[in-house]
């Protein structure tokens, strides 16, 4: 089981992947709500390695369960959630119907105003609360 730095690590790298794709504009951002979805798993994958004893979530179904039936990780769930739901439609276009280009589900904008600065920042304030450090930039 990876320990919280290795989460804590995994969540940087992943950081400044979509730093840099960011510069590439709206060709990447399918990439960039990848990763950013991937950014938040490990954030709160960090979370739950340092619970009493550690935890570790075998799959996304399991995480989900246990987001959303935990009471004091129902604010990271709020906003994992719609991370969660918009990497569904960047990796597999779910929720796209026949030639519906993805432009027209989230833009760059979009995506950097409503799941970077909102979700993921978000997600990083409660999990700094959570471990009781501040190890993640928001």
């Amino acid at each position: 089981m990876p320990a919280s730095a290795d989460h804590i690590k995994a969540a940087e790298r992943n950081q400044q992947a979509i730093d840099y794709l960011i510069l590439g504009g709206d060709a990447y951002t399918p990439w960039i709500i990848t990763i950013a979805f991937y950014k938040a798993l490990h954030m709160i994958e960090a979370v739950l390695a340092e619970e009493n004893p550690p935890r570790h979530s075998a799959d996304h179904s399991e995480r989900n369960d246990l987001l959303k039936k935990t009471k004091k990780y129902e604010h990271l769930w709020k906003n994992y959630s719609p991370v969660y739901q918009a990497s569904l439609v960047a990796r597999y276009l779910s929720n796209l119907g026949g030639s519906t280009p993805f432009e027209t589900y989230l833009t760059l904008e979009d995506c950097k105003n409503k799941l970077l600065n909102h979700r993921l920042r978000q997600i990083a304030l409660t999990a700094n609360r959570l471990i009781g450090n501040d190890v993640f930039s928001t």
